[in-house]
């Protein structure tokens, strides 16, 4: 056998770009499909994203040896450093009961509501990776605020998204590295979101097509 050498260079992940947000309108059952809102939040405000992957883990072990590991990606919990969201946003995806315009009140059972949530990465050269969300819950959001002074400081929130498997689709999360494809729409990616090969097709570039895509994926 021969051993072959491959020296790798990429441009580093510099920014993040603007956060898109929308509603769930119908969740994903086994019998019916996900489906949203056709208003998207474009919301220029994110400061920091990060995100950590949620998994069960078990350790078979047969005839007194292990066998494997068996994995199950439950949820990607998200922590989300932004100015703001839409007016109302985080109060009705939290299920606060709305009074009135601008108005509204915690009760002590609320349903949350789900949404989905999307982002690019940018590179030093500009390039992008679009990260896609499908279906997500805010987790306990949180307020906190402190005081103006002299020195005027912007009040950053931080919550906690989190992302749960599609019904019927297992999937948690979707990536699309815009710097080793141009067969892409990046607005259609990002506005209409992306999860498995069907919805993923509905992001090609008109007169594109992409015989790399996996159908049962």
């Amino acid at each position: 056998m021969t051993v072959t050498k491959e020296a790798v260079s990429k441009a580093l992940l510099t920014g993040v770009g603007a956060g898109y947000l929308q509603k769930v309108k119908t969740e994903a059952t086994s019998e019916s499909g996900l489906t949203y809102e056709d208003k998207v939040y474009e919301v220029f405000a994110i400061d920091k994203v990060a995100f950590k992957g949620q998994t069960k883990n078990k350790t078979v072990y047969l005839s007194n040896n292990k066998l494997r590991d068996i994995v199950k990606f439950s949820s990607a919990e998200m922590t989300v450093d932004i100015g703001f969201f839409p007016e109302g946003f985080v109060e009705e995806m939290s299920g606060m009961i709305k009074l009135a315009n601008g108005v509204f009140v915690q009760g002590d059972s609320p349903k949350y509501k789900q949404f989905r949530w999307s982002f690019p990465v940018t590179d030093e050269n500009g390039n992008e990776i679009i990260y896609n969300f499908p279906v997500c819950q805010l987790k306990n959001p949180d307020f906190n605020a402190e005081t103006e002074t002299d020195e005027k400081k912007e009040n950053i929130s931080q919550v906690t998204i989190e992302a749960f498997p599609v019904i019927g689709n297992k999937k948690v999360y979707s990536k699309i590295d815009l710097r080793t494809t141009n067969l892409y729409d990046r607005e259609k990616l990002l506005l209409n979101g992306f999860y498995d090969a069907e919805t993923l097709k509905a992001c090609i570039k008109d007169g594109q097509t992409d015989s790399t895509v996996v159908p049962r994926a």
